[in-house]
């Protein structure tokens, strides 16, 4: 897992993207917010501690269903899902 940092009105992820990453909110305000035909239409605002990202995480190949951008000063640790690919690949003990 990593840690990022966003400024306030930074985007994190944006609707239409697509990404693997999962993301925990872990301190600051994200705003989630989707496209209508009228603007932009707030669904939620989160709060630390918090995750966002599932859909994308879940779903490979599944695009960002929203938009997350900071409200505040806002720190998340990333994790990324493994693909397919990776868990379908057999590991071999090592040999010590």
């Amino acid at each position: 897992m990593k840690s990022e940092t966003y400024a306030p009105g930074q985007v994190i992820i944006r609707e239409g993207d697509t990404g693997r990453d999962l993301f925990i909110l872990t301190e600051g305000r994200v705003e989630v917010s989707t496209r209508g035909p009228q603007g932009d239409y707030l669904l939620n605002e989160l709060e630390a501690p918090a995750l966002f990202g599932e859909i994308s995480f879940i779903l490979e190949g599944v695009p960002r269903t929203a938009t997350a951008k900071a409200k505040t000063p806002t720190t998340c640790l990333l994790y990324t899902s493994p693909s397919p690919r990776d868990l379908s690949t057999p590991r071999m003990p090592s040999s010590a």
